[in-house]
């Protein structure tokens, strides 16, 4: 007779553990990239900010300081992050910006790019621009209007190579500008002029609200990705840069403003240092429990009664209680007791007191050669002060009465 074939699941073990770690591994990594997807947006579109290699984009001007300014560079995603306290922050903005704003993204000094051109993306490439013009005076002057009141600004018709004048005797000639973008102002104090004085570069005066110093660019194509592609703009650019950078220790480019910002979520927290540990040690633990499971030899043990029943269990209890009560010591006298009544039995006499009976178990030890006494023994036992006395006395007793018995057989 045939035996009847072995029952097999639906899926084999392999194929199981195969979903588990895939399903494990897409959970993580959805946790992960939640935490850090606002760091891995690329940002490479057609607007004006540090991370666009567009014509008007910065993305080149922070590859160009990175070369030639010998101070670390970064991308600023989070506001008020220590690194603005020493450092240079260059903010792009594309709407007005207020007082608030302001503080919450400023540096130990900040520069303020202006925006001139209004650009559609490329119908083909999201990372180009087309139909590039010039932006109205005045939507450019209300964006740092809360800045800078009443500031005016012009543009000039046509390209030109202006001649910035950096203080008395130092001047830079740049490349091709088009629209040449000036600004004017009574609380802007001029740092970097073309030949005919208007401003390139002003410093706001310091208030009580803004006392750190603030420093604004008319024109974005000395910085941007179409200007330093000519060579005396770039240099002119860098020499902007490093004008407002001054002995600070790093530039940062704003990106907050431009709505690629990150936040310091507390899921971001758990997957960074120092934080970053526990949570290694919760998945590792996670694991373990995971594996330990898997491998459990056997059924599940069945459920008990709560209260068992029997002699056995009564004793148990009664010795619970006993422990519970830390009274194990007490018990030698009587356990001394009952062991001398179970050997005098044994050894055939009959009942007697007790001290009839220590003295006839000595009598019967002493006869068959036993060194140690009953009478010894029993004291032992109750003189015991502690449960590993009483122990060690009640093995002795034991072990007394063992040899006893086999000597009187």
């Amino acid at each position: 007779m045939s035996a009847e074939p072995k029952a097999r699941g639906a899926f084999s073990p392999a194929v199981m553990i195969g979903i588990v770690l895939v399903g494990v591994f897409a959970f993580s990594a959805f946790m992960v990239l939640s935490a850090f997807a606002p760091e891995l947006q690329s940002g490479n579109d057609a607007r004006a900010h540090a991370l666009s290699r567009s014509a008007i984009g910065y993305a080149g001007a922070v590859q160009l300081a990175r070369a030639t300014t010998g101070v670390d560079v970064k991308i600023g995603r989070i506001t008020g992050d220590g690194d603005r306290a020493y450092s240079l922050v260059v903010l792009a903005p594309e709407y007005a910006v207020s007082t608030e704003e302001l503080t919450a993204a400023e540096g130990a000094a900040t520069l303020i790019v202006l925006p001139k051109w209004f650009a559609m993306p490329h119908p083909t490439r999201r990372d180009w621009v087309a139909n590039a013009q010039a932006a109205p005076p005045e939507i450019v002057a209300n964006i740092i209007d809360q800045i800078v009141p009443h500031v005016a600004v012009a543009q000039t018709e046509g390209e030109t190579r202006p001649q910035l004048v950096f203080g008395f005797d130092d001047s830079v000639t740049a490349g091709p500008i088009q629209n040449l973008q000036t600004i004017k102002a009574d609380t802007l104090i001029p740092v970097v002029t073309d030949a005919q004085g208007r401003i390139i570069l002003g410093q706001v005066r310091p208030t009580e609200a803004m006392p750190l110093p603030i420093y604004v660019l008319s024109d974005p194509d000395f910085l941007n990705t179409q200007g330093i592609a000519n060579i005396d703009t770039a240099r002119a650019g860098m020499s902007i840069l490093d004008l407002a950078l001054d002995d600070r220790e790093m530039i940062v480019f704003d990106v907050t403003m431009n709505g690629l910002g990150g936040s310091k979520s507390p899921l971001k927290m758990a997957f960074t240092p120092p934080f970053l540990g526990a949570t290694l040690g919760f998945a590792i633990a996670a694991l373990l429990l995971g594996w330990r499971a898997a491998l459990r030899f056997g059924p599940s043990a069945a459920i008990g009664r709560a209260i068992a029943l029997g002699k056995a269990a009564l004793a148990e209890n009664s010795a619970a209680l006993i422990r519970l009560a830390r009274r194990e010591h007490k018990l030698g006298a009587g356990y001394a007791r009952l062991t001398g009544m179970t050997a005098a039995e044994k050894a055939g006499a009959g009942r007697k007191d007790e001290a009839e009976t220590a003295a006839f178990l000595d009598r019967v030890a002493e006869a068959n050669g036993v060194d140690t006494s009953f009478t010894q023994l029993s004291a032992e036992a109750a003189a015991a002060k502690s449960s590993k006395e009483m122990l060690e006395a009640a093995r002795k007793l034991h072990a007394w009465k063992e040899e006893i018995a086999r000597a009187t057989r």
